[in-house]
């Protein structure tokens, strides 16, 4: 998804485009594939679920 917005005002106008586009599942899964592709793969590791489980 690109807009030709920068900065704050594109996440605004991405966030709308999304909120208006996709049901609530397919907006997670797009949160999920845009943070594993700006987060690096061993940083990612430490916010899975299964890290914070071996916790309780």
């Amino acid at each position: 998804m690109r807009n030709k917005e920068t900065g704050y005002e594109s996440l605004v106008v991405a966030a709308e485009a999304v909120f208006q586009n996709f049901d609530p599942i397919q907006q997670r899964q797009l949160v999920v594939k845009s943070l594993q592709n700006a987060i690096p793969g061993p940083f990612s590791l430490l916010a899975s679920p299964t890290f914070f489980s071996s916790f309780s």
